[in-house]
């Protein structure tokens, strides 16, 4: 009776082991599935949230769509090398905000420096960072073919205004936001 009751239990810890590590093989596949799908965004450049992403379609290429691009390598120095986001990001996420043929300007207002696109004031374009640490701004241009300016919601966000514009091949993939919070 002793011999039943251990192979018993012997069975049960047995199915339990299986079932365990299926269901952290299945949650680490599931996990490495959501992070090629899916990103959470925690920076104040857009919406707080889950955004879906997705492969870019040609009528995606519009103002107002949110665009995942690799971070340029002129903005790397300022983004790792500041601490404005860890090291193990890679990518930004950014609106659309100007297309082929909008112009693009940085005009001085008293001692303060705005954007301009077609001659619609967008915002404000700072000397500094938030470490009081002097940050690159963006020339006035005209922008070309398959060349986009991309910006992000919060006043301090870096973006175009400092990097400067990405091309089309350089984005990655479009995010729609999933949920926020």
């Amino acid at each position: 009776m002793a011999r039943i009751q251990r192979h018993r239990r012997y069975r049960a810890f047995k199915y339990f082991c299986i079932i365990y590590i299926l269901i952290i093989g299945i949650g680490y596949l599931g996990i490495k599935e959501f992070r090629k799908s899916y990103i959470i965004n925690i920076s104040d450049s857009i919406t707080k949230g889950v955004y879906r992403l997705t492969d870019m379609k040609e009528e995606d290429y519009i103002k107002g769509t949110i665009v995942q691009f690799p971070i340029p390598s002129n903005a790397e120095e300022y983004i790792h090398g500041r601490n404005y986001l860890p090291k193990n990001v890679k990518t930004l996420s950014k609106m659309i905000l100007g297309v082929n043929g909008d112009k693009i300007e940085i005009r001085s207002s008293g001692n303060r420096k705005v954007l301009y696109i077609n001659d619609n004031s967008v915002g404000g374009v700072s000397k500094y960072d938030g470490l009081g640490l002097p940050i690159p701004q963006m020339e006035s241009k005209v922008l070309e073919e398959n060349e986009f300016f991309v910006y992000g919601i919060h006043p301090k966000s870096f973006d175009s205004r400092y990097f400067g514009t990405i091309k089309k091949e350089d984005i990655l993939k479009k995010a729609t936001l999933v949920f926020s919070f």
